[in-house]
């Protein structure tokens, strides 16, 4: 009996164990960029952000990485080029409002994480791998990460004006 009642703890107690869901904090998150126009950097970012990040409540360890934001909450600064950027031969605004990622695996690499996943933009999907800080801060964890992706890997600009890599800053908030 007793050897019976462990082995069905052993195979249905995972079931009970669910993921710690954490929601991305807008207010205390960035997402900036930069890329080179006419080999000049232009700064950028964007505000409107959605995510969760999934932590196992026994080890304290991140499981799932979700990041979502609207295409249209870019600033670059200047507001006549945002709104060019809307337009079918950047982000196609209109038909492709997110950019999202969503994570395949979160794997520890010493002091920092491997976070591997697919990113989406203007209908295209990417396999991305990004080294990142995460962070326990209080009841809540904090991912910061920078990167670089090419912006002709999701169709985004046909100038040979741009430089071909954007730098991306992260710098997300998740709390309970």
């Amino acid at each position: 009996m007793r050897k019976a009642c462990f082995t069905w703890l052993l195979v249905f107690a995972p079931l009970w164990i669910q993921a710690q869901t954490l929601l991305l904090h807008p207010s205390n998150s960035k997402v900036n960029f930069t890329i080179k126009n006419l080999g000049i950097e232009v700064d950028g970012r964007f505000s409107s952000l959605k995510g969760q990040l999934n932590v196992n409540p026994t080890s304290g360890l991140p499981e799932f990485l979700f990041g979502e934001i609207e295409v249209n909450s870019i600033s670059t600064g200047i507001a006549m080029r945002d709104r060019h950027l809307m337009k079918p031969d950047y982000f196609h605004a209109s038909r492709h409002p997110n950019i999202k990622f969503r994570s395949e695996r979160i794997s520890s690499s010493g002091k920092l994480w491997l976070v591997k996943g697919w990113l989406s933009m203007k209908g295209i999907s990417q396999p991305i791998q990004i080294q990142a800080e995460i962070t326990k801060t209080g009841d809540g964890y904090l991912l910061k990460s920078k990167f670089s992706i090419r912006r002709s890997s999701f169709n985004i600009g046909d100038s040979a004006l741009l430089s071909e890599v954007v730098h991306i800053d992260l710098n997300l908030s998740f709390t309970p």
